[in-house]
């Protein structure tokens, strides 16, 4: 029977476990909190839960902005005893995100980051460059957490002096009906679902509210399908969800962000999708 480490494993693995046992594959639901480094001149191990993670022989590997570099570090140990497993890097924020899609030609909304001394004293460069409304987000946020629609100079000025603006970006809003979440593995696209936001908010989040609505992948547009593609090669992600909006006014579709751990719907094309995903590495061990 292969053992699979997932690292971190959430409740939401439950539908992948069931998959995995009827095909001979035993899934450990893994955490942070029970790695532990151990580097020293020819005696380096990473241990979970005290079992060294090369025993393990196949390691879905993910990781918040809070746990990279430890997902990174995780990778480096497996990576040298050749251990399959999913990607991660170095080290990453929504700020080099964007400048990998800018790197990549891809349509993104205008984006402005800098610290609060030089932001509070050119705020006429950051509204001329992203205008009003403004999207005020985290620069390792999720879920929509903390982010912020400002309509007008009062707004910025109050946004800017209340929190560490170092730590969040100032985006264009850009009008939509709804966002693509585009599941890819692989380089290809696996599963899609249509986020429509709540009537008087301006988030597309399920998590905050909006309705998920699940699609056949036949009715996901060419080119939004390319863009997500085209959005995991610029990171190099082989799992990956790309939230996609058009714009209303140009009908341009525009990358907002990709998820490197996106929750998955339970019963959902995404889950069977990851199932598959993990399947396909598996069977290249046999």
């Amino acid at each position: 029977m292969h053992k699979i480490l997932v690292l971190p494993g959430t409740k939401r693995i439950k539908r992948i476990e069931e998959f995995m046992k009827s095909n001979d594959f035993q899934i450990i639901r893994g955490s942070y909190t029970k790695i532990a480094f151990k580097v020293g001149n020819g005696d380096t191990r990473v241990l979970h839960d005290g079992i060294d993670i090369r025993e393990f022989d196949f390691v879905w590997l993910t990781s918040t902005w809070s746990t990279r570099d430890l997902g990174y570090a995780v990778a480096c140990y497996l990576d040298k005893y050749e251990v399959p497993h999913t990607r991660v890097e170095f080290a990453s924020s929504k700020l080099t995100d964007h400048m990998a899609f800018a790197i990549s030609g891809l349509t993104q909304p205008h984006t402005f980051h800098a610290y609060s001394k030089y932001l509070i004293n050119n705020l006429e460069e950051l509204e001329d460059f992203c205008g009003y409304p403004m999207v005020m987000k985290p620069k390792k946020g999720n879920g929509g957490k903390k982010t912020t629609l400002i309509n007008d100079r009062d707004e910025l000025t109050t946004a800017v002096r209340g929190v560490k603006v170092k730590d969040f970006l100032f985006q264009e809003f850009i009008p939509n009906r709804f966002d693509w979440g585009i599941n890819v593995a692989d380089g290809n696209v696996v599963a899609a679902s249509k986020r429509f936001r709540k009537a008087h908010g301006f988030l597309n989040n399920a998590c905050q509210g909006a309705e998920e609505i699940f699609v056949e992948l036949k009715e996901v547009p060419e080119e939004v399908r390319t863009y997500a593609k085209r959005a995991a090669k610029s990171l190099n992600l082989n799992w990956t969800r790309a939230d996609i909006i058009y714009n209303d006014n140009t009908d341009d579709p525009t990358i907002l962000e990709l998820n490197r751990y996106p929750g998955m719907t339970v019963d959902s094309p995404e889950v069977n999708a990851f199932a598959d995903f993990l399947d396909t590495r598996i069977c290249l061990l046999d």
